[in-house]
Order: C-alpha cells, then sequence, then structure tokens
C-alpha cells in the first residue's frame, strides 16, 4: 500500500480486497487533521478524567514533565496529535507548518519541525488586525431638544471597527416622546466615533414609525462630522428635506432601525 506525499492518506490499490476500510482510514485522518482544533495541549489522561473524551476528541500530546505523569497509551507519543477513534487512541505526526487552535487556551499554536510554537490569542489577532466589536448607545434629540423627553422601549447599538472604518448599526423603540418647546431636526446622537468630514459612506434607516412628513415617502440617512445622524426624507415632485420637529408629534411611537458604515475622523 502507498501513501500519499503529504498528509501520508492511504490510497486504493487497483484490485485491491476491503477497498472501504482503506478509503475510511484515509476519512478518518482528514477528518482529525483538516481545521485542527485540539481540546488541550497539556491534559495527560483525558480517558477517565474531566472533561471524559469521546470519538473524534483530538489533544496535543504533552512532553514528559509537563504534567505529573503521561498515560501508558501515550507514551512514545510527545508533541503528536492524539485521536480518539472507536474508543482507542491514534497518533499522527505533525508536519512543518501545521496549525492548531488549543481550546482550553484559545491559542493558535504552529508546529516548527521541533515544538509547538505559540501564536496569537482570538482577541490578539483582532488587535494585530485593527478590528474591535463594542456597544454604543443611540439617543434621539432634535437639533434644539427643548423639553423633549424620551422614554425607551429598546435603545440598542453596536459596531463593528475595522482599522478606521466603522460598521454600526441601531434600533430604537420609545416607550414615550413628548415634546412642546424642542425645534429644528430630527437626530440620533451617539455614534462610536465622529465621522470624517468629506469621505463617503452609507447610511440607511432600513424601518421607521412615527414619522409623519406629508407627501414624503422616503427617508433616508446623513451623517455629520460630529457623530450625529439626521434623516432626509424624499417624495416625488418634492425638494429633498430633512425630518423636522413638525413630524414626529409629541405622544406617538417613534421607531427607527439602520445601519451605518463611514470612515472615523
Amino acid at each position: 500500500m502507498t501513501n500519499t506525499p503529504n498528509l501520508e492518506l492511504p490510497e486504493i490499490a487497483a484490485d485491491q480486497a476491503m477497498k472501504h476500510v482503506t478509503h475510511n482510514e484515509a476519512l478518518m485522518l482528514l477528518d482529525a487533521i483538516v481545521q485542527l482544533s485540539v481540546r488541550s495541549r497539556t491534559v495527560t489522561d483525558p480517558t477517565g478524567e474531566s472533561p471524559v473524551s469521546v470519538d473524534g476528541d483530538r489533544y496535543i500530546v504533552p512532553p514528559i514533565g509537563v504534567s505529573p505523569e503521561v498515560s501508558e497509551d501515550w507514551t512514545g507519543e510527545n508533541d503528536n496529535i492524539a485521536v480518539l477513534v472507536d474508543g482507542a487512541w491514534q497518533f499522527i505526526t505533525p508536519k512543518v507548518g501545521w496549525r492548531a487552535h488549543v481550546q482550553d487556551e484559545d491559542v493558535i499554536v504552529r508546529w516548527d519541525g521541533s515544538a509547538w510554537v505559540d501564536g496569537f490569542t482570538a482577541a490578539q489577532l483582532r488587535s494585530i488586525l485593527g478590528i474591535e466589536s463594542g456597544t454604543w448607545t443611540p439617543v434621539l434629540t432634535f437639533l434644539t431638544p427643548g423639553d423633549l423627553s424620551v422614554g425607551y422601549a429598546t435603545q440598542e447599538g453596536v459596531y463593528t471597527r475595522i482599522g478606521n472604518l466603522y460598521f454600526c448599526t441601531f434600533r430604537i423603540i420609545t416607550s414615550s416622546f413628548t415634546h412642546t418647546t424642542a425645534s429644528g431636526a430630527l437626530r440620533v446622537s451617539g455614534l462610536p466615533a465622529a465621522v470624517a468630514v468629506g469621505t463617503g459612506y452609507r447610511f440607511s434607516l432600513d424601518s421607521w414609525q412615527g414619522i409623519t412628513k406629508t407627501n414624503y415617502t422616503q427617508i433616508g440617512g446623513s451623517l455629520s462630522g460630529t457623530a450625529i445622524a439626521s434623516f432626509p426624507a424624499s417624495g416625488s415632485g418634492q425638494a429633498n428635506s430633512n425630518v423636522q420637529v413638525g413630524d414626529v408629534p409629541s405622544g406617538g411611537a417613534v421607531r427607527l432601525i439602520g445601519t451605518a458604515v463611514f470612515e472615523a475622523a
């Protein structure tokens, strides 16, 4: 029987009997090493310990001395990958450059030919790539809030930052909304960063309720450099005009759901 040169998968020979055995062995190896993720690289006898291993579980066999004793089943298999198949441990020798996710440490490790070298945690990779996720609090207001009073049934905002680019969503549903002295355009403030002036952006109001702007059928979004969103409206034969205080009646229910993509100032 011959094996493939890289992953050493057994090949089916011409006129071979019991071909399914060879085929299934190759599938088992692929199942073990593709998208490699091991439960631990320090556990030495997981068969009857907590957590109890089940078929398919994989470990990096730790060197002697890392833990008090190495399982008899694992003796001589230092740094190899142990995989439980039909209740028995099988071992795979890693190739240079193989990477594995170690679940109990949340770290990526790489086999350099003589040792498993630590890589980066998921959090470290996000930091290196400039990726950050978080929440922000959208606040419903007017250019001049006056005596505006807003009670929120839902007030949610989330964002993902990649470098200087922000991907934001927000969801506002009011439980109460009253005003008598407010004036100016309707706004949502509190974006996680100020918008860079003169850069392209995308802002869409995906769902809205509680705005009654006569003869206007579409409401979009506009961002300013002060981390504030306003809502220009359009309609057949109508000039573009921001939603104003008179278009949002006091005592009504307001519902705004939107997304924004922009470069930070």
